[in-house]
Parts: C-alpha cells; structure tokens; sequence
C-alpha cells in the first residue's frame, strides 16, 4: 500500500510562508507535517517539520501541523535554525 499526502492549509504570518501536509499511513491514520518557506528567488529557504504524533483524521493532522507552524513562526525562528 502506497501512502498519499494532501496539501489543505497555507497561510502567512510574517515572512514566512506555512503549509499544513498530512500524509494517510499504512494503518489508515494520519501523520502531520508543516512546510515553511521565507525568502524570494535565490535567496528562499524552506524546512519541513514533521511530526511523530498520528491522527484518526487528516483534518485532526491539518489542524495539528497548523497550529505547530504557527508557534514556530510566532516564536521567531529562522528557516536556517535546526530547532527552537
């Protein structure tokens, strides 16, 4: 069985730009993952963050990856950072 990812939420907060993924599992759950980018051109830089929790549905996943995205960005973290 092969697993799918879906691209539901993008938004902004400050220079950054975020992107909830969630990504159906082998056991028919969900992972979350949130994409940030900042940057324009040569000079964009980008991370993905995912995260080991599962989830029954993938708006939970949705939600989850938001919400971790957002307080990344609020607590000003750079894209080049390895962690908060």
């Amino acid at each position: 069985m092969f697993s799918v990812t879906s691209q539901h939420h993008q938004f902004s907060i400050g220079p950054f730009s975020l992107r909830s993924l969630s990504q159906r599992m082998e056991d028919g759950r969900y992972r979350a993952s949130v994409a940030i980018r900042s940057g324009q051109g040569s000079a964009t830089t980008g991370r993905l963050i995912r995260f080991d929790e599962r989830f029954d549905s993938d708006h939970a996943a949705h939600d989850y990856a938001r919400d971790q995205g957002l307080d990344w960005a609020r607590a000003g973290c750079r894209p080049d950072a390895f962690s908060c």
